[in-house]
């Protein structure tokens, strides 16, 4: 459970990531109408600081999630071995 929660994460930080790079890689005039090109600007400047630190935050959860994840399945292979007698 904790490979999975560490792979969706990994996702999500990727997605968020993804939004935010192409929002910083929007010119002037790519968004066609000017009151949608200020609302992507305005949206871009206000959530940018929020937006990393979601796609760092998940990252760094995934991370954790998959060490706590091999963790408990060396430890649940270690209890398997000793109760079956195997070194």
């Amino acid at each position: 459970m904790l490979k999975v929660l560490a792979g969706q994460l990994t996702s999500i930080g990727q997605t968020v990531s993804g939004a935010q790079d192409g929002l910083d890689g929007l010119g002037d005039g790519q968004t066609g109408d000017g009151g949608l090109a200020a609302a992507v600007h305005g949206f871009r400047h206000e959530w940018s600081y929020s937006l990393t630190k979601i796609g760092e935050t998940a990252r760094v959860v995934a991370e954790k999630a998959g060490a706590a994840a091999e963790g408990y399945q060396r430890t649940d292979q270690a209890v398997a071995d000793a109760a079956a007698g195997r070194p």
